[in-house]
């Protein structure tokens, strides 16, 4: 039986920005304080409906530039990755994500996540994920023909869209992350927590 190669997604599958967006778009003067608070899709609607997506565009390259500093791991990433390791899975982290923002300060996004993924522990040789193990694609495309291009038995991911990709092969277990429960039903498997994920595809 063929040992499992793990792809895994990095923005809003390893690291999380639920409390990343709504503080930058304040300090960028782009929503007013609330008592109720702000989602990241709430702000991006109401951007939009102002017919401001540049706007939305500049704060993500902000949120996933400098920004990236204030996301943390989801619960259970670091003992996954650690799981993985002992048991001799390989993982690999393949995320899309443009070398520069479309529009605003000119960030080096690839950067910010190296950097993230080292201060949170992720990117190590023992029992983490190896350096050359991470995969940074500009385009939604190059990031599926990586996919394929390493041999994935599984892919982890938030965005339906990656699965539902016409490249995308339909050999590759897909794991839809969705710790919200609010991912439409695919021909994909959801789970709302890495320890379901751990359950799954590390046994």
């Amino acid at each position: 039986m063929k040992k499992r190669r793990i792809g895994v997604d990095l923005d809003n599958t390893i690291a999380c920005y639920e409390r990343v967006f709504e503080p930058i778009a304040q300090e960028m003067g782009l929503i007013h304080v609330r008592k109720e608070g702000w989602t990241k899709l709430q702000i991006r609607e109401t951007l939009q409906k102002k017919g401001r997506n540049d706007l939305w565009t500049q704060l993500q390259g902000e949120v996933y530039g400098p920004g990236m500093r204030r996301a943390t791991p989801f619960v259970g990433v670091r003992e996954y990755f650690f799981e993985a390791a002992k048991r001799g899975y390989e993982v690999w982290i393949v995320s899309h994500r443009s070398k520069r923002p479309a529009i605003g300060a000119p960030h080096d996004l690839w950067l910010s996540a190296v950097q993230w993924l080292n201060t949170a522990g992720l990117l190590r040789p023992e029992g983490k994920v190896l350096r050359n193990r991470l995969l940074l694609a500009p385009t939604r495309e190059a990031k599926v023909r990586e996919i394929i291009r390493i041999g994935c038995t599984d892919f982890i991911d938030d965005l339906p869209e990656i699965f539902s990709h016409p490249l995308f092969p339909g050999n590759i277990r897909a794991h839809l992350f969705d710790p919200a429960g609010v991912a439409p039903q695919g021909h994909w498997r959801k789970a709302r927590r890495w320890q379901e994920l751990r359950e799954r595809t590390l046994r």
